[in-house]
């Protein structure tokens, strides 16, 4: 009985760091789009705990997509999102360091991808399948 009270506990935890995570990235997202703010709709959003970085620490970040409400009322198809949320020697939370979003209609292969069976666009090679790819998420090539 005691371990199921710790494995709640650890839970209830984990959860609210992830939602607290979240709400940073989407907050983060919104700032790159200041004149869109209340119309963008948030799909898909997942954390992915990685290894650990360079400097030590683990590997953080927050991705999904976003829908955008153009002022003429017609939406924009979705655009994925990846922000970077580890932590470093300065930043000790989650609060997001780079805020990456897929450009729309950008899908051509990088150069090294180019002439692979996996052709990934800049969006993928940079920020997506480094940091959005874990045992739930594979990696996306959309590079045409």
């Amino acid at each position: 009985m005691r371990n199921l009270l710790w494995l709640v506990a650890l839970c209830l935890v984990c959860g609210c760091a992830d939602k607290k995570t979240i709400d940073n990235a989407k907050w983060a997202v919104q700032q790159r789009f200041p004149t869109l703010h209340d119309s963008l709709d948030f799909s898909g959003v997942f954390v992915v705990h990685g290894a650990m970085t360079n400097a030590g620490v683990p590997a953080l970040a927050t991705c999904g997509y976003v829908k955008t409400q153009a002022a003429n009322g017609m939406q924009s198809s979705n655009a994925r999102f990846m922000v970077d949320q580890s932590e470093n020697h300065v930043l000790k939370t989650t609060w997001p360091r780079i805020v990456a979003i897929e450009p729309p209609n950008m899908r051509v292969a990088t150069v090294r991808s180019a002439n692979s069976a996996n052709k990934a666009t800049v969006f993928e090679e940079a920020y997506w399948n480094p940091s959005c790819v874990d045992a739930t998420h594979p990696p996306s090539y959309t590079g045409g």
